[in-house]
């Protein structure tokens, strides 16, 4: 009996057991549902967010110091192509090197070697790159009698200042070191020699230690091919070149990208996080890399600590507050820190949405376009910032660098910008994209102010202008003095007076031709070129310019042809200018053809496409032609193709340029067909509009 009453009553125990345990879960779960879940989910959304921003602001902090170490970099190469260009134009080194003394010349560059520039010693070579004298040369150097044909290339290109790559001495001790290139001028324009100044590696390796760079830091420059100057492993106290070109970083910021990323280090042998920056103008590249460890030990420890607090939330509830809190202080903390970074910038930063609208700009930025943070945030891009050219229109919001950028696109550009108060000011602009998750959420603007640069420009222009006006006196007075000892003045001259006199004379012609024609460079760079504007009979005063230089192709057995329009042709327009476009045009075809060639000048009336009736002037020669290669550059200041370089054709290179400079005063066209070795045809449309000058804006009247 007993028995059976046991077997009774053990299932309905244990269902209420059952039926206890199920409440109590339910209970569990909807405590947990209601009180530890949220804060839970809550959390987790927090960790995440905080993880990222800290991620981001620790790219941002990389990119920061690359961009300052670039821009470091980038200044000292700047300082040193100017130094040794300076040191290049010395008049005593000019002197020296005329004198033929080049020993005597390399002594005056003694003062520059005990500089904080990192001079160690240098060379003056001739024209071909032969080494002509040498300046605290090291020990075994004195072998090489020739700079690398590669930097002779590159310096005689433009003849520009010129920095090569890292490259290691002859020397037995084969010392990584640089070298900076300048050309010597000469009193005529041309170069008379190249100054060579050579610096050691560790020069740049010094350089590195005057920026802040933080823990860890390590910031490593690199030549155009990659490379860089480490200390050796087995002779600490010794610079050697290592090869970077195929880490990841170096080869992106050689292409002239920008950007941070987590890469395996092979010199390290560990990950870390490498930002790197292209050193604009020069093609070097600026590595800034971390130790992952320390380049997120910030995002590490508060990771922690946020886990930390997330873990006795399970159990205390009631720090819930305390997490929110220490949860937003901390993203306080990284925000302040953003800022910082963003308010520390120099040039004028300005941050758009996808729909170009003003986000945030930096205090810089308010300073350059007069607007403030407050007035300008929610404002389309075009009111804040508005850009026009140089005649004050404008600009287009389909032109503007803003568009490419949120395109995806990396943009430099330069325009003028008008203030908030109307006042204007010429600045470059660098957009960017913004890139998040893959998708552009809008484009960081970066402005820097280049007035000083433009002034600089003008100032140099000026210069010109004044030397060349300093010039055309004494070379004007030669001429007088030539011509009257030729005529007999001054007494009877021998054969061989006459002889020496002769080409004196056309020397002195050379140099008055260069100086009128860097006169009128000066002039039309400056927009000074004085013109008055009238009436003009273009056929006639076409036919006096051809008989003026019919003598000039004669001499040279070059027939010289004319073809006129029946019709009269009136212009108003200023002679002075027209003479400078056919006198260069007709004096070019028959410098340029050889004997019994052929030169035809035409004039007809046309009509244009654009300008409406107009009139046609063109200039037809049987001579050298102009090289494919040639015909995108024929018309810039100092550009001779090489074929009538090669064939000894006298020239400056500014006669075309001074045309195309005029054509567009004269808002007209120019343009040209040639075929090399056959000949070439220049075409000139000036718009006709009776009764009416045209529009010479750019010209003093």
């Amino acid at each position: 009996m007993a028995n059976s009453s046991w077997s009774g009553s053990s299932p309905t125990n244990g269902t209420e057991r059952h039926d206890e345990h199920r409440r109590l879960f339910r209970m569990r779960v909807l405590v947990f549902g209601a009180i530890v879940a949220p804060v839970l989910l809550l959390s987790i959304f927090s960790y995440i967010s905080l993880d990222r921003r800290l991620e981001q602001f620790s790219f941002l902090r990389r990119q920061a110091v690359a961009y300052l170490a670039s821009s470091m970099l980038r200044s000292r190469f700047d300082d040193l192509t100017m130094l040794t260009q300076t040191m290049a134009n010395d008049s005593s080194l000019r002197t020296d090197l005329n004198a033929g003394r080049w020993s005597e010349g390399a002594e005056t560059l003694r003062v520059h070697l005990d500089d904080d520039n990192g001079f160690s010693h240098f060379y003056l070579t001739d024209l071909q790159g032969n080494i002509k004298a040498r300046l605290n040369e090291p020990p075994g150097e004195k072998n090489v009698e020739k700079i690398d044909e590669e930097w002779l290339t590159a310096v005689s290109r433009n003849w520009n200042p010129f920095i090569t790559d890292l490259v290691t001495d002859s020397s037995p001790l084969r010392r990584p070191e640089i070298a900076v290139l300048a050309p010597i001028p000469g009193g005529t324009g041309q170069p008379m020699g190249i100054l060579v100044a050579q610096i050691s590696a560790g020069a740049i390796l010094g350089w590195t230690k005057t920026i802040d760079l933080g823990p860890q830091n390590t910031v490593i420059y690199t030549d155009r091919r990659g490379r860089t100057p480490i200390y050796s492993a087995r002779e600490p106290e010794r610079l050697v070149l290592a090869d970077l070109s195929v880490f990841g970083p170096v080869d992106q910021a050689l292409r002239l990208n920008r950007g941070v990323e987590v890469v395996f280090d092979p010199m390290t042998g560990q990950e870390q996080v490498a930002a790197y920056e292209p050193v604009v103008r020069y093609g070097w590249a600026t590595i800034v890399k971390q130790p992952v460890s320390a380049a997120f030990s910030v995002r590490n420890s508060e990771s922690f600590f946020l886990l930390t607090v997330y873990a006795l939330i399970f159990v205390f509830n009631l720090m819930l507050a305390f997490l929110v809190i220490s949860g937003l202080s901390t993203v306080m903390r990284v925000q302040r820190r953003e800022r910082t970074v963003f308010e520390s910038i120099g040039d004028g930063l300005v941050v758009l949405d996808r729909r170009a609208r003003i986000v945030d700009l930096n205090p810089t930025a308010e300073s350059m376009f007069g607007w403030s943070r407050h007035d300008a945030r929610g404002k389309d891009f075009a009111q804040v910032l508005a850009a026009q050219d140089d005649h004050g229109k404008n600009i287009p919001r389909e032109q503007r660098s803003i568009w490419q950028a949120l395109s995806g696109n990396h943009v430099n550009a330069k325009f003028i910008f008008q203030r908030r108060d109307g006042t204007r000011f010429p600045a470059s602009v660098t957009a960017t994209p913004m890139l998040i998750d893959d998708g552009v959420s809008g484009a960081v603007m970066v402005y820097r102010d280049v007035t000083k640069e433009d002034e600089l420009d003008k100032a140099k222009k000026e210069f010109i202008s004044i030397a060349s006006h300093q010039l055309l006196t004494p070379v004007s007075a030669v001429k007088g003095f030539l011509s009257l000892l030729l005529d007999g003045d001054f007494g009877p001259i021998s054969g061989k007076q006459r002889e020496y006199l002769e080409k004196l004379y056309h020397l002195n012609e050379r140099m008055i031709e260069l100086v009128e024609d860097l006169l009128n460079v000066s002039r039309i760079d400056l927009g000074v070129f004085e013109a008055v504007v009238e009436p003009l009979d273009v056929k006639e005063f076409l036919k006096v310019e051809v008989e003026a230089v019919r003598p000039l192709a004669a001499n040279k057995g070059v027939s010289l042809n004319e073809e006129y329009t029946t019709e009269d042709i009136k212009l108003k327009v200023s002679p002075k200018l027209l003479r400078n476009i056919v006198q260069n045009l007709i004096s070019n075809a028959i410098k340029y053809t050889p004997g019994s060639g052929h030169v035809t000048v035409r004039l007809a009336m046309s009509e244009d496409h654009d300008l409406g009736k107009s009139v046609l002037f063109s200039v037809k020669d049987t001579g050298f032609g102009i090289p494919d290669a040639a015909k995108s550059k024929i018309f810039q200041k100092f550009y001779r193709a090489d074929n009538v370089r090669m064939m000894g054709a006298e020239g400056t290179g500014l006669g075309l340029y001074i045309v195309k400079s005029v054509m567009n005063l004269f808002h007209g066209k120019i343009w040209f067909e040639s075929e090399e070795g056959k000949g070439t045809t220049f075409y000139c449309v000036f718009p006709l509009d009776a009764g009416t000058p045209m529009d010479t804006k750019g010209v003093k009247k």
